[in-house]
């Protein structure tokens, strides 16, 4: 399972099932590093003055959506047009990257 962790509507950082802390700038630290720590059934934040967060811009998500298309929506596609995947998995593909990487609220 991977949580995309969000802090007042804004994407902060994805915790990958290695456990690594993928921050929106390309950084990937321990979650000790980024300010977090597991409990045994869940991930809880450190106080916030030690709670690593990134300013993202627009275009740092349209890159990061952009990466997310290129390597996981697209091949979906090209299957759906094969007949191997579904127009409505290619379509959930999209809408979860969207939601993944939001814009910033205006």
């Amino acid at each position: 399972m991977t949580l995309h962790l969000k802090e007042n509507g804004v994407f902060v950082a994805t915790v990958s099932e290695g456990g690594w802390v993928d921050l929106p700038n390309g950084d990937r630290v321990s979650p000790a590093e980024a300010g977090w720590s597991y409990g045994p059934y869940s991930l809880e934040a450190a106080p916030i003055e030690e709670t690593v967060v990134v300013a993202v811009t627009q275009e740092q998500q349209q890159a990061a959506r952009a990466d997310a298309y290129r390597a996981e929506a697209d091949p979906l596609f090209f299957m759906a047009q094969r007949s191997e995947a579904t127009t409505e998995e290619w379509l959930a593909k999209v809408a979860e990257i969207k939601t993944r990487f939001p814009y910033p609220a205006e």
